[in-house]
């Protein structure tokens, strides 16, 4: 009787795996040896200047990266989403440039009290991207800090100038590739990630089991981003637990968020 029982027993938490599997829960050690890998050093802010605290969340919670959107008016460089939000006169300087000038001297030439950390300021050009990024340079040029901190990347994305041209600007300036694009290896080198979006790839909603053929899909663009040595992104994907642990276990590597504190806290409880 008793070992009817176990065998019983046995079969109920076969079956009780098997439907956690198929309704795409991993198993809790499953989970920690895919989850423990992240850290807050992949969590991007996005559109970090939406934040009650621009820069000053992110940082607090030793983001690895964060966004700003910026507009050139005149010889200005405003930060917003919106041509509209130009009227709010937030300049870059203002909300990350001069804060990040003021870490950087605190921490003696690096951006975090931890120098083995790393911080990527994600620039997304709105307005044209040769002018803006002309003037970008120029304000830049300003705070050598900044510009020979070997810690922080400054990585162009948005209405970047043409590819033929990105050789020819400072050593400090990157740029964000497009994962669906083949760029020749002399240029590899001033591709800093590559970046795409998420619609276009799969309709998966991030609540549900991705199926097999996006998965695939999926998979496959992550994997050409590494072989070129460079990290992924996507925009516009899912924001919550269970889509941040999916994108996870097809790795991603930097996971974007609006949801700074709650996606801190899950890297974190992900990592013990």
């Amino acid at each position: 009787m008793k070992k009817y029982f176990f065998f019983l027993f046995f079969f109920f938490i076969e079956g009780l795996q098997t439907l956690l599997s198929q309704s795409g829960g991993p198993n809790i050690d499953n989970k920690k040896f895919i989850a423990s890998q992240w850290s807050v050093a992949n969590a991007h802010s996005h559109n970090d200047y939406q934040q009650k605290k621009p820069f000053t969340l992110a940082y607090d919670n030793l983001f690895g990266s964060m966004e700003a959107d910026i507009f050139l008016v005149r010889d200005s460089l405003f930060v917003g989403h919106e041509e509209s939000d130009v009227l709010r006169h937030r300049l870059l300087t203002d909300l990350y440039l001069d804060s990040l000038k003021k870490y950087i001297r605190e921490n003696n030439g690096y951006p975090y009290r931890d120098k083995s950390k790393q911080l990527q300021l994600l620039i997304d050009l709105k307005t044209g991207g040769e002018p803006t990024l002309a003037a970008l340079i120029r304000v830049l040029q300003s705070y050598p800090e900044i510009i020979h901190c070997k810690s922080l990347s400054i990585v162009i994305t948005g209405n970047k100038p043409p590819v033929d041209q990105w050789l020819e600007y400072p050593s400090y300036i990157y740029f964000d590739g497009n994962c669906n694009e083949n760029y020749p290896a002399s240029l590899l080198p001033k591709i800093r990630m590559l970046s795409g979006d998420l619609a276009e790839l799969t309709k998966w909603d991030g609540r549900s089991v991705m199926n097999d053929s996006d998965s695939v899909k999926l998979a496959e663009t992550i994997n050409k981003a590494h072989a070129e040595g460079k990290k992924i992104r996507f925009w516009g994907a899912p924001d919550f637990p269970k889509a941040w642990l999916q994108l996870i276990k097809l790795g991603a590597d930097w996971i974007n968020t609006d949801h700074i504190p709650e996606l801190a806290k899950f890297l974190e409880k992900s990592r013990n």
